[in-house]
């Protein structure tokens, strides 16, 4: 059971500590990275996408492709 809960705490942590850590070298502020849709507008700015993609987002299967 504790070993189920650790894993489950790496799978979101972890995620969100490289994104706060790309935030940061792209010049931003890191803690946006934890902040719902403002994440993914900022991501697509580095990432040089159209900030419209965001709609991508909700189309099941065709958000994972977006985010490639």
């Amino acid at each position: 059971m504790n070993l189920l809960i650790i894993l489950f705490v790496l799978g979101v942590v972890l995620p969100f500590i490289g994104l706060y850590k790309i935030f940061e070298k792209a010049g931003y502020k890191g803690y946006l990275a934890f902040v719902p849709i403002k994440n993914y507008l900022i991501w697509l700015k580095i990432i040089g996408k159209p900030s419209w993609w965001i709609v991508f987002l909700v189309i099941p299967f065709i958000n994972m492709i977006a985010l490639l």
